[in-house]
C-alpha cells in the first residue's frame, strides 16, 4: 500500500501558536479566569474528542480485513509492550515528571513573590508546551499523513494554558510561541522527511494505529481518570514500524 506524502505544510503548530497567541491576548482583554465547572466541562469535551479521534485513527490504519487487522493489532501490541519497556529503561516519565515538578515550583514562586519574571514565565511555559506528549503525537500525525487533530486538542489545551499563565506571569508567557514554533515544527518536518521511505515500505500504518492508542491514554490524563506513564510508550512509535519490517521479512 502507498501513501502520498502530505505537503510541507506544518498546519497544526501554526494553528497551535496562533491558540497561544490568541489566549495571551484573550486573557490581557478579558482578564478572568475560566470557573472550576467550566475547566471541567471543558476537560471532559477534550477527553472524549481525544478517545474518539484515537480510536479512528487505530481503526482506518488497521484495516485490510480480517487477517490484517490482527496482524496490525498484534504489531501494535507489542509495540506498545517494548516501547513502554524501552521507555522505562530510559526514564522517559521520570524525566518528564521532573521537569514538570521544576515548572510547578517555579509557578508556586511567581504566585507567591507576585514577581513576573520573564525567564520563568518563558522556562515554564517551553516545559510544559514542548515536552508534553502531544507535541510528539501530533508531529507524528501531521508528518505521516498530514492529519492535525492531536495538535488541534493541544492547540485547546495550551490555550486554556496560557489564559491561566498569564495571570501568573503576565503577558511575557506570549513569548512561548517561538519555541513551539520552532522544536514542534521541527519535529513535524523531520518526521515529514521519513514519510516517503515508511509509505514505500509499507510502515505508516503501523506508527499511526499505535500513535492512535496512545491517544486514548492521552485521554485518560486529560479527564484526570488515571496516571499512565504516556511518556514512557513513545518509543513504541518506532518499535512499530520496526515489528512490521521485521513482519514482513518473515512471512512475507
Amino acid at each position: 500500500m502507498t501513501h502520498d506524502s502530505p505537503p510541507m505544510i506544518i498546519l497544526g503548530t501554526l494553528v497551535n501558536v496562533a491558540g497561544i497567541l490568541g489566549g495571551s491576548a484573550a486573557m490581557l482583554i478579558w482578564r478572568r479566569n475560566f470557573s472550576a465547572s467550566a475547566q471541567n466541562t471543558t476537560r471532559t469535551f477534550l477527553a472524549i474528542v481525544t478517545v474518539l479521534a484515537g480510536l479512528h485513527l487505530f481503526w482506518t490504519h488497521t484495516g485490510g480485513g480480517f487477517l490484517r487487522f490482527l496482524q496490525q493489532s498484534f504489531i501494535v501490541m507489542v509495540a506498545l509492550s517494548l516501547g513502554s519497556l524501552a521507555g522505562f529503561l530510559l526514564g522517559l516519565q521520570t524525566g518528564s515528571n521532573r521537569l514538570g515538578r521544576y515548572a510547578s515550583d517555579l509557578m508556586d514562586h511567581a504566585a507567591k513573590t507576585r514577581q513576573r519574571r520573564f525567564q520563568e514565565g518563558f522556562i515554564t511555559t517551553s516545559i510544559l508546551f514542548c515536552v508534553a506528549p502531544l507535541c510528539f503525537l501530533g508531529a507524528v500525525q501531521e508528518g505521516l499523513i498530514g492529519d492535525w487533530r492531536s495538535l488541534g486538542i493541544k492547540t485547546c489545551i495550551d490555550t486554556l494554558g496560557v489564559m491561566a499563565f498569564v495571570g501568573v506571569f503576565g503577558s511575557n508567557v506570549a513569548w512561548v510561541a517561538l519555541p513551539v514554533l520552532a522544536w514542534q515544527g521541527s519535529l513535524t518536518l523531520g518526521v515529514r522527511l521519513l514519510a516517503p521511505w515508511l509509505a514505500q515500505h509499507d510502515l505508516v500504518q503501523p506508527v499511526i494505529a499505535t500513535s492512535g492508542m496512545l491517544l486514548c491514554a492521552v485521554s485518560l490524563q486529560i479527564f484526570q481518570a488515571a496516571r499512565v506513564r504516556v511518556a514512557d510508550y513513545l518509543p513504541s512509535l518506532v518499535v512499530a514500524p520496526i515489528l512490521a519490517w521485521l513482519w514482513k521479512l518473515a512471512f512475507g
